[in-house]
């Protein structure tokens, strides 16, 4: 997001929904990277299952953690259509050419690049 304060109080409560139906048909055994128990905003907030970062702290998030996979989750929760791609345009756009100094192949299911 270009600013994840105005952002967050928008996405939110997709995310929260997100959160809570995995949270429904997840045991007590392996759990999904955005799993989290949280019953409000500002709780899934502090909880670290979801970060939504600037391009910037992404590119540095992944520079800090470079055996970690990025997670683009753009409809979760019911996300509408124009959040969504606004988020997969400037992680296109404004993440991936940052991701190229941390890994030597940063695309490789890049959607803008044709399948060999």
């Amino acid at each position: 997001a270009e600013d994840p304060e105005a952002t967050w109080p928008r996405v939110a409560p997709h995310y929260l929904d997100d959160a809570a139906e995995y949270a429904r048909w997840q045991g007590d055994g392996p759990r999904s990277p955005v799993y989290s128990a949280a019953s409000g905003a500002d709780e899934l907030r502090r909880s670290g299952a979801i970060h939504v970062l600037t391009p910037e702290e992404c590119v540095d998030l992944a520079a800090a953690h470079p055996d970690t996979t990025l997670c683009l989750h753009p409809l979760a929760g019911g996300m509408p259509d124009d959040e969504a791609w606004s988020s997969v345009r400037l992680f296109l756009d404004r993440v991936v050419p940052g991701l190229a100094p941390i890994s030597p192949d940063p695309t490789p299911t890049d959607p803008r690049r044709p399948f060999p």
